[in-house]
């Protein structure tokens, strides 16, 4: 009986551990996603390596979010995705100028 007890107890110990590391990862990513995402507006003055560096930070949290597989996210890939696109988008309208003059 007291065996099945501690068992219990640990097992309720690591649920609740892999629930308070999940809570803790998904906070991260969203910290991650605002911070990528909250450049867009000034990305037409960001250097086209600081650009580059949030594409790949992008590339690297899309991938994340994907494996997650949950409804929700599809929010935020969503909106992940068009930050990427719009800072490629700034380094493609940099690159025709140069070859235009």
């Amino acid at each position: 009986m007291t065996r099945l007890l501690v068992a219990t107890i640990a097992m309720m110990f690591v649920f609740a551990i892999l629930i308070v590391s999940a809570l803790a990862e998904q906070g991260q990513w969203k910290e991650e996603l605002e911070r990528l995402c909250s450049f867009t507006e000034v990305s037409s003055t960001l250097a086209d390596d600081e650009l580059l560096q949030l594409v790949k930070g992008s590339d690297v949290l899309l991938e994340k979010l994907e494996s997650l597989e949950a409804s929700k996210v599809k929010v935020y890939i969503f909106r992940l995705k068009k930050c990427r696109n719009m800072y490629v988008y700034t380094m493609d309208i940099r690159a025709a100028r140069e070859k235009r003059d």
